[in-house]
């Protein structure tokens, strides 16, 4: 793909992330061994009813993957909806690089993802063997992405 079609791409990705796309680091609560063990991962998501867009990320991008989910239970009448989503600790940070310059509306989620994505440190062995700064560190950027993504502006236009 030539340097201009690779841009138009990313600037498109950009723009259903800006209006239908969420940034975020999830938190896990898993017991194992009687132990409790936590684990935050970065990720990237998408919700649509169109497929096209799902479809052309993973397909030209080869990033993440998406399913399609039936109707919510509170909306019977609703149509069914795509996720796609990227959760990979190594394809978030060169995905986020990507799409950054391109990004508007969630650009500084997107940034403050980057930063913990870089900033984590690798432990050989999850969940056991990071210190407490670090379980600190990765809990206070959990409840700041909540916060970024609390903050959501609503629809101003009339009817």
């Amino acid at each position: 793909m030539q340097d201009n079609q690779r841009q138009t791409l990313w600037a498109y990705v950009a723009g259903i992330l800006d209006a239908d796309g969420c940034f975020l680091i999830m938190k896990n609560n898993n017991m194992s061994n009687r132990r409790k063990n936590i684990s935050f991962t970065p990720g990237v998501k998408i919700s649509m009813i169109e497929k096209e867009a799902v479809e052309m990320i993973t397909n030209e991008l080869g990033y993440g993957q998406y399913k399609l989910e039936g109707a919510r239970r509170d909306r019977p009448n609703s149509k069914p909806i795509y996720h796609w989503h990227l959760r990979s600790k190594r394809n978030v940070p060169e995905f986020l690089i990507q799409v950054i310059p391109y990004l508007r509306v969630k650009k500084n989620r997107a940034e403050f993802l980057l930063e913990f994505c870089n900033t984590m440190e690798n432990c050989p062995v999850p969940y056991y063997g990071l210190s407490q700064n670090e379980l600190n560190y990765r809990e206070k950027s959990y409840w700041k992405m909540r916060e970024l993504n609390g903050s959501k502006v609503a629809a101003t236009t009339k009817s």
